[in-house]
């Protein structure tokens, strides 16, 4: 039994000791969980606000947002940074807003999250039926003269109840509904 334990040993060692020579011949490891090199492509991001040069970036699959904010020419004089983690990673396709010093939280809020979680930030939706001219013109793509028009509109026909007759307002198409639609609710 014992000369059974050394013949195994033996022959172990033997294997072992083989592709130790063999492998050092061929000039390759031994481990067969090599890792092939895999080449990354580059990322995109959109980067709007107050930078130097807001536009489309490609950049670096393991960049950060600091990074994107250089590629755009670093912030602009009325940017406010303190918002901003530059330290976070990005992703392809991902939208960075980099908020003006003069924005409100409301405002920066609503340009930063494109398709808010209502559940999570109930504060941020708006009411289409009771919020005044202000809050409504944080709305994308809705202007004062036409925060002014959902005003007179809900007023004349005692408010909205469906989201969809907000197209009979003027100065609001079908485009700027889709863009409104996440952010506004009735009530």
């Amino acid at each position: 039994m014992k000369s059974n334990k050394v013949l195994i040993l033996i022959i172990t060692l033997f294997i072992v000791i083989s592709g130790i020579v063999y492998s050092s011949a061929h000039g390759k490891p031994i481990s067969s969980n090599t890792v092939e090199e895999k080449e990354f492509e580059s990322i995109k991001v959109d980067v709007s606000g107050a930078v130097e040069s807001p536009g489309v970036y490609a950049l670096s699959f393991d960049s950060r947002v600091g990074d994107a904010v250089e590629a755009a020419g670093g912030f602009a004089s009325d940017a406010e940074p303190d918002f901003v983690n530059k330290a976070d990673f990005l992703k392809d396709g991902q939208f960075l807003y980099i908020p003006h010093k003069d924005e409100s939280l409301d405002e920066i809020y609503l340009k930063m999250n494109e398709n808010p979680d209502l559940n999570k930030n109930p504060d941020y939706v708006i009411n289409i039926n009771e919020d005044g001219v202000y809050k409504l013109t944080l709305l994308p793509g809705i202007g004062e003269k036409t925060a002014q028009s959902i005003v007179a509109y809900r007023d004349e026909h005692g408010g909205f109840s469906t989201v969809e007759e907000l197209l009979e307002v003027p100065g609001i198409g079908e485009a700027t509904l889709e863009k409104i639609r996440n952010y506004i609710t009735l009530g």
